[in-house]
Formats: structure tokens, C-alpha cells, sequence
């Protein structure tokens, strides 16, 4: 029976037989991998710990015939603020469905994946305000990744213009904003998508923008990423944002 010992991110945990748990593990060098911690799901067992989402832990693993189960676990950040509120619960579901959904990558691709759910994470734990923020940010940070989205030129997105954004392959086109349209933004807001896919990943979760701006944002990057990856995202559609659409994009 094989040892090895690896950091890894837990998106998700579900019951196992009667007394223990399998965890879904988002590591750097393995990739997602599935841990049957055993004894977890047993009142008071010391590894019920080790079984809950969103934590960054150091793991040593048994693997047997293929299967990986818990040998002892220490927690790096325990990210715990996630789950006090509705709003960062919702979007830390989110990241986990992405992460769960893209876990066949590359595993250079799936080596990003990871540094940027540990970034992540660790951003809606510490400002679980900034939920939309985060939100918006990781999807298109996570398409940018994946290869799937258009890096723009600063010098040719006009910020007092409104665009068209193709959802099929992010191409702009100018256009007016006489009607609300998921697939429209303003200057100001490509810009914001431009610096989601390439500013140092320190600053990924960092900035401030009007609420209008971040809704529209998250509206557009669920939209485009759902067409991307030919599935629904509905994950926010819990939250009522109270936020009535206006005629045009955000500018500020």
C-alpha cells in the first residue's frame, strides 16, 4: 500500500456506506481525485474535519488498488466565513461545479485550475461582500484558462462606448444600448474582463465597482460561460439581487 502526500482544495463531500464519507480533493499535481475518509461520518471522529468544503489541507494518502483513503490531514486554511453566508455559499458551489466539470483538463491546465480555487476561496472567505466581484472574476479567469475567451487590446476598447459581445466567440461589435441584453457591455466593463484574464492572480479578487457593473458582469460571464461549456450554470439564480435593469451597462 502506496503513501504519498499532496495539498489539495475539498469541493464537495458526500456520505459513504454507513460511517464514512467520499471527498472530491482539487490537487495540484493529481488533479480531482476522490477520497474515501473513513470513520468521518461517525459522531465525534477526528477526521469529520477533513471532510468539509472549501478547505486547503495537507493530505497523507493510502492508495490501495487504485483508491485513495485518508491516512492523517492537517488544515492549511480552513476558509470557514464561506459557509456563514447564503451569498458566498452559493458562488463557492459554483466554483466547485466548474472545477468538478473542467477536472478532465490538461494537467497544466488543471495545475492553474487548482492556484486559482486556492486564490479564490480564500478571497470569499475574507470578504464574502465581494461575492459578485469573485464570482465574475474566477469565471473568466477559469475561461481564460481554458482557451475560451478573447484577450482584448486597452487601446482599442472605448469606455465611453457600449458593446456587443459574441458569446460564441467573444468578438465586440459597437452597438447602442436601447434595450438590456445580457450579451452587452459598456467599455468600462470589457476592460474589467480584460483585466480579469490578465493581471497577476494577487490581484485577481481585488477592485471596486458599482453594483451595476458587477451584476452585469456576473449576467454576462454565467451567459457566456454557459454557452462555452454547453451547460446551464444557475447556481446565483437563488439570490435575488433586487437590482432592476437599466437601459444601458454599467460605467462606473
Amino acid at each position: 500500500m502506496n503513501t504519498i502526500s499532496c495539498k489539495g482544495i475539498i469541493l464537495s463531500s458526500k456520505d459513504f456506506k454507513e460511517k464514512d464519507k467520499l471527498v472530491n480533493v482539487l490537487t495540484s499535481d493529481l488533479g480531482l481525485i476522490r477520497v474515501c475518509v473513513k470513520g468521518s461520518a461517525k459522531q465525534g471522529s477526528r477526521n469529520a474535519a477533513f471532510t468539509v468544503p472549501y478547505m486547503l489541507c495537507e493530505f497523507t494518502l493510502t492508495v490501495s488498488h487504485g483508491f485513495y483513503y485518508l491516512k492523517e490531514a492537517s488544515i492549511i486554511e480552513n476558509n470557514s466565513n464561506i459557509i456563514l453566508h447564503l451569498t458566498s455559499l452559493v458562488t463557492a458551489a459554483h466554483i466547485a461545479e466548474c472545477l468538478i466539470d473542467l477536472s478532465y483538463d490538461t494537467p497544466d491546465a488543471v495545475h492553474r485550475y487548482y492556484e486559482l480555487a486556492v486564490y479564490a476561496y480564500y478571497a470569499l472567505a475574507k470578504a464574502p461582500e465581494d461575492y459578485l466581484l469573485i464570482y465574475s472574476a474566477f469565471n473568466w479567469r477559469l475561461l481564460t484558462y481554458a482557451g475560451n475567451c478573447i484577450v482584448y487590446d486597452d487601446n482599442d476598447i472605448d469606455h465611453n462606448a457600449v458593446y456587443k459581445v459574441s458569446l460564441e466567440d467573444g468578438t465586440l461589435v459597437k452597438t447602442d444600448a436601447s434595450a438590456y441584453d445580457p450579451d452587452v457591455l459598456s467599455g468600462v466593463e470589457v476592460s474589467a474582463l480584460n483585466h480579469f484574464a490578465t493581471c497577476k492572480i494577487n490581484n485577481l479578487f481585488t477592485g471596486n465597482a458599482s453594483q451595476r457593473v458587477l451584476s452585469d458582469l456576473k449576467t454576462f460571464t454565467t451567459a457566456y460561460m454557459s454557452y462555452q461549456f454547453d451547460r446551464e450554470y444557475t447556481a446565483l439564480d437563488v439570490l435575488d439581487q433586487g437590482i432592476i435593469p437599466s437601459s444601458a451597462p454599467g460605467t462606473a
